[in-house]
């Protein structure tokens, strides 16, 4: 069964198998023009039965990535999970209250209220090296606050591929669900992996 595995700068992370029973495993790369973090890397999956309760796990949590830093993703034809993943209650403080979604402000309320932090750094660089070992240069626009990086394995994927996107997009634009600006689509298959590196222009 496949394994989707994760490292940074050629040093593993976690690598989580789907022999454990999981329907979905994906992988994020999240990049803000107006956060702390240059870039986060998250690694997901779960099992969600038609019957009975669905299971959410997380082996890699919103990890700070840095400039220059080489991510590896890669779909193995067989492996090991590394490590068990945890639920959103192990990874939240005892004392921290759940999430009431019924009282989330409309979206175009949260995109003013981002819309009013200042630009922490210039437009994102990336080098992506895709699976069939296209390399693909180039950067986010002006305008554009954010870039992220998706690997979306699912067991209804019937060629047994995870689907890679890259893509950018502007905090107004993600208010009015607008098409994100693609910058790559791939199907990874086993034994096959995909690479991103993140850079930045100056500073405005």
């Amino acid at each position: 069964m496949p394994t989707l595995s994760v490292s940074v700068d050629g040093q593993l992370l976690a690598a989580v198998s789907s022999e454990d029973g999981y329907d979905m495993l994906s992988v994020h790369v999240s990049c803000s023009r107006l956060d702390e973090d240059f870039a986060t890397l998250d690694l997901s999956g779960g099992f969600y039965p038609e019957e009975g309760d669905s299971t959410y796990l997380t082996w890699i949590d919103m990890m700070p990535i840095q400039a220059a830093q080489t991510i590896t993703v890669s779909l193995l034809d067989e492996g090991v999970t590394t490590h068990p993943g945890k639920t959103i209650q192990e990874l939240s403080d005892d004392d921290s209250e759940a999430f009431d979604y019924e009282q989330m402000p409309p979206v175009s309320e949260m995109v003013a209220e981002l819309k009013k932090r200042p630009l922490l750094r210039g437009e994102y660089t990336f080098e992506f090296l895709a699976p069939d070992s296209t390399q693909l240069n180039g950067q986010t626009l002006q305008e554009e606050e954010s870039l992220a990086m998706s690997v979306i394995w699912h067991a209804l994927h019937r060629d047994g591929k995870a689907r890679v996107s890259l893509h950018s997009y502007t905090l107004e634009g993600l208010a009015v669900r607008a098409p994100s600006n693609d910058h790559a689509r791939y199907k990874l298959g086993i034994g096959e992996s995909i690479q991103l590196q993140l850079g930045t222009l100056a500073a405005p």
